[in-house]
């Protein structure tokens, strides 16, 4: 439930939910396939880590990076298979199955169509990812004034942390708190999480998008917005893993920080774009 009205009432949600499509799609099977793969993490299931394909493959056809995905998905797979958190030997569901061969399919079928624009393409932003863990280019700039190049990701950097703004900033940092404090096992399965989902996570240090204007934030609506937030609801469901603040008090920062997060977010709930536009069309 605290995830649900911190996500749902955040700014960036109530903008793109009705501005865009592709990452509202995004959005739906990224976090379906995580659920799924986490469930089979659970339970020890393989059948359902298998079932996580079909949903991964499909979102190949919104979002190259997809690609990435599908890779860190099958590291991960083996990785826990080795590890004996899955086992083959298992009896493998129809629906396991049909989803192996169902992603086989849409991955070949979506490469044979384009290969070139999908993967090799320089401004895809598979290869902007590629190129940015190849060269991330992380360093500061210091020095004399007047001998300081132009720092693009220091700038990227200070215009992320305007964009995301200091409240959720600050959620971040005390989800990070939280997450050292938490249990082995929920560790494990954040971690889980973490690493199906890390491919968006480069964008932080290349978003891949126009830097200068707010549309940016799309990149980081889908996958990493809803991952901070559910840190953040670990916390709030166990507060005293990092406070020990009354439960008075706690009721009383929590609404605070839930009011200065979706503040922003009121003053567009009934806003409808376009209607200027159309306003003047008709003068015309």
């Amino acid at each position: 439930m605290f995830f649900v009205l911190f996500f749902l009432f955040y700014y960036y949600t109530i903008f793109f939910s009705r501005a865009t499509w592709v990452e509202n799609i995004q959005l739906l099977i990224t976090w379906f396939f995580v659920y799924l793969f986490l469930r089979g993490y659970c339970e020890k299931r393989v059948d359902f880590a298998l079932s996580a394909f079909s949903p991964l493959a499909l979102m190949l056809s919104v979002r190259l990076e997809a690609v990435l995905y599908i890779l860190v998905y099958f590291v991960l797979l083996f990785g826990l298979i080795l590890k004996k958190r899955f086992y083959l030997k298992e009896r493998v569901s129809i629906l396991a199955s049909f989803s192996i061969f169902w992603g086989l399919f849409l991955i070949i079928s979506l490469c044979c169509f384009d290969p070139e624009q999908i993967i090799f393409n320089d401004s895809s932003p598979i290869q902007v990812i590629i190129n940015t863990i190849r060269h991330p280019e992380a360093r500061i700039a210091a020095g004399p004034e007047e001998k300081i190049p132009y720092n693009q990701q220091l700038f990227i950097w200070i215009f992320l942390f305007y964009m995301f703004g200091p409240v959720f900033c600050l959620i971040l940092f005390i989800s990070l708190m939280n997450f050292f404090r938490e249990d082995k096992e929920m560790k494990k399965k954040m971690f889980v999480v973490l690493f199906l989902v890390l491919p968006s996570f480069v964008f932080l240090i290349r978003p891949s998008a126009q830097i200068y204007i707010p549309w940016t934030m799309r990149r980081f609506w889908g996958v990493f917005v809803p991952y901070v937030f559910l840190m953040f609801a670990l916390f709030l469901s166990n507060p005293k893993n990092i406070l020990r603040f009354s439960r008075k008090i706690f009721v009383f920062v929590s609404v605070l920080l839930f009011l200065f997060s979706s503040f922003s977010a009121f003053s567009i709930l009934g806003l409808a774009e376009g209607k200027g536009v159309m306003g003047y069309q008709r003068e015309l």
